[in-house]
């Protein structure tokens, strides 16, 4: 294990619902933000493609895992023999353990996901620019599943604090802001676009 170099103020030990433990840290050390320099991209985020990163010249795009429907067959067979198990039995509470386990699993590769993923984007970006999505406002709507499996407040938060902690910056953008429809020349605002039109010359 890595030394801790600072002053430890606490430590919280938790336990999850598999029986795993863990320990966290709460410690004191100086100010290790560093000043980044280097380019400001834009990121989109979306379902089809989680984020499409445009730096002014090159766009990238990355898929997401959805782990949510990679393990729904297991999640699936798990809860139905839990649903077979008597009420307060030993085989039910077992079987509690066996589901929550695939829970975890789910968790834990949206988890892995997004950290790898923020951490590429801090890694290249300085300066990040993202619409401020309300999550909670599409978690209500048909695509509530998608959106929720694809982590995408989970992913902003992430790169919120890593940007801030090594000296860069996360700017979120106004949601409602026509950015479209506007030329990125003259800022002329084309109000006849409509979502299927993905690209348009002024």
């Amino acid at each position: 294990p890595k030394a801790i170099s600072g002053k430890i103020k606490s430590v919280t030990v938790s336990k999850t619902s598999t029986d795993k433990y863990f320990a966290a840290i709460l410690f004191e050390t100086d100010d290790l933000t560093a000043n980044k320099t280097g380019k400001i991209s834009g990121i989109d985020l979306g379902l089809t493609s989680l984020v499409t990163v445009f730096d002014g010249e090159t766009y990238s795009k990355i898929d997401p895992i959805k782990p949510t429907r990679k393990y729904a067959k297991r999640l699936r067979r798990r809860q139905q023999a839990l649903s077979r198990k008597g009420k307060g039995s030993n085989n039910r509470k077992r079987q509690v353990k066996r589901v929550a386990k695939v829970h975890e699993k789910i968790a834990n590769t949206r988890l892995d996901f997004l950290h790898k993923l923020s951490r590429k984007l801090v890694d290249e970006n300085p300066i990040i620019v993202v619409e401020n999505l309300c999550v909670k406002g599409l978690a209500r709507t048909k695509l509530a599943k998608s959106v929720l499996d694809a982590g995408l407040g989970m992913l902003i938060n992430f790169l919120g604090y890593k940007l801030e902690r090594e000296g860069g910056k996360l700017i979120e953008v106004d949601r409602f802001f026509p950015s479209t429809k506007l030329c990125h020349c003259c800022q002329f605002k084309n109000n006849s676009l409509n979502l299927s039109i993905r690209e348009w010359v002024c």
